[in-house]
């Protein structure tokens, strides 16, 4: 019956119960099997009969329930699944029908379909001509927003720099009075730290020398900075750096600190 096909082995009898036979055959086959108990489908019994005898008499009794059953009851024993693919079998010109309706529905959808995607490319192509005029304009407008933006940044950034600028002829005179003779300023640089933030104190740093032929060059710097410290101008002022150039015969120094 190679037509039919196997899609599930029932097992009856006294050895059906027998350990591991059940996953055995089942592993063998590559088939569900399952243990055919013909009680459990009889609730209708004369006398009360336990579930552990129900589950050990049952696949005994198979073939003796089966031969007891008069021609015509009508009483399906086989489990649900085995009678659901017993059912009677649909009538060919039924099939046809169907097949022939979805065939038609196939064939209206396809049509549907043909005809959103025909009215969907001419919106489309409406669309691609309204945007093709109003894209020249919504470009320039784009550069004109971020050029906006551009120059309202350069501005802010101008007056913060204003607002923060000291009153520089009062520091360039300070700066002179406190200097010694015999050091040259050459580099004052204001900034704020990395993780400042707007309106905190300018960060000022003053590199410099001492002149050629002078002496006592540690010592100007020293009172360089103490001066410097004591300022109206300047706090936690502090000597970066002090380098003697043998080869210049020139010392070069580094300064330091806060702005009020």
């Amino acid at each position: 019956m190679e037509q039919g096909g196997i899609s599930s082995v029932l097992l009856c009898g006294g050895g059906a119960n027998l350990k591991q036979l059940q996953p055995l055959l089942a592993e063998g086959l590559g088939l569900p099997v399952e243990v055919f108990n013909p009680l459990v489908r009889i609730t209708d019994r004369v006398q009360r009969i336990e579930p552990e005898q129900v589950a050990e008499a049952g696949p005994r009794l198979a073939v003796a329930i089966g031969a007891a059953l008069e021609h015509g009851q009508r009483l399906n024993l086989l489990p649900a699944r085995p009678r659901a693919a017993a059912l009677p079998a649909v009538p060919r010109r039924v099939w046809m029908r169907a097949a022939q309706t979805l065939a038609g529905v196939a064939v209206v959808l396809y049509a549907g379909l043909w005809g959103l995607v025909g009215v969907t490319e001419w919106q489309l192509r409406g669309q691609r001509a309204a945007w093709a005029k109003v894209e020249p304009t919504y470009t320039t407008a784009l550069k004109v927003i971020a050029s906006s933006k551009a120059l309202q940044g350069s501005i802010n950034q101008g007056q913060q720099f204003l607002e923060q600028q000291p009153i520089w002829e009062g520091l360039f005179k300070e700066l002179g009075e406190v200097m010694p003779a015999n050091l040259e300023l050459v580099e004052l640089s204001l900034s704020h730290d990395a993780e400042a933030v707007p309106g905190s104190p300018l960060r000022v740093v003053l590199r410099g020398r001492v002149a050629p032929g002078s002496s006592g060059a540690q010592g100007s710097i020293s009172q360089f900075v103490e001066a410097l410290e004591q300022s109206m101008f300047f706090e936690r002022v502090q000597l970066v750096s002090s380098e003697l150039h043998t080869g210049a015969g020139a010392t070069t120094f580094e300064i330091e600190g806060i702005l009020e």
